[in-house]
């Protein structure tokens, strides 16, 4: 008997420590974690789950994950938490999606999100973590404005390269096609550079040694 006893001791005990490890890591992920029920009904937040959203868990618990989703997305969402109950396994909601969440201000945030099916003797759960991606939203709007613009200046501009064949004498350049044009016209045709004319010093002196 009283081993019997010691053993359920040391099994609560493992218990104990399990949950605990548990909480713990529940309590320090970087995303938020949201646990529901097969009625898409919140039962456990994490930290980052108040933190991102701004609702203290109280406030969470118990009530549609939808509280998280903006009002006109709400119908889809739906549809989505349908499907997966269904067919629960792990794989990102909404693949190929722009996913949007909404905080307790009524501010809204890009997510992407991660579901996972739990299983207990309680019942069937879903696992949602929850990522805030605003940060790489914004370093990708850079990036594709960097190429935009990259693309643009490609477009625009053309660029002298190779061997230029040109006359010693009187300085026209050869074109690809055999013609001899002046370097002015050349250049002008080959690049965005817009000539304007005058006369150096030296010419003026030469041309015109009376002014």
């Amino acid at each position: 008997m009283r081993n019997q006893e010691e053993q359920h001791k040391e099994t609560e005990r493992a218990l104990r420590i399990s949950e605990a490890k548990f909480q713990g890591l529940l309590e320090s992920a970087p995303d938020a974690i949201v646990l529901v029920d097969v009625r898409a009904v919140i039962v456990l937040v994490n930290a980052e789950t108040e933190t991102i959203f701004g609702y203290d868990r109280k406030e969470l618990i118990g009530k549609s994950i939808a509280m998280l989703i903006p009002e006109h997305l709400r119908d889809l969402h739906t549809e989505h938490v349908e499907d997966y109950l269904s067919n629960p396994r792990i794989r990102p909601m909404g693949r190929d999606l722009n996913i949007t969440a909404q905080r307790k201000d009524g501010s809204q945030l890009p997510v992407d999100i991660k579901l996972s099916p739990y299983e207990t003797q309680d019942g069937q759960f879903v696992i949602s973590i929850i990522r805030d991606i605003t940060e790489r939203r914004r370093i990708e709007k850079e990036r594709e404005k960097l190429v935009s613009e990259l693309q643009n200046a490609l477009e625009r501009v053309k660029t002298l390269s190779g061997m230029l064949p040109i006359c010693a004498s009187c300085k026209k350049i050869r074109d690809d096609e055999g013609y001899w044009k002046e370097i002015e016209s050349y250049i002008t045709e080959h690049s965005e550079a817009v000539f304007s004319h005058g006369i150096c010093p030296e010419c003026e002196e030469k041309l015109y040694p009376d002014l």
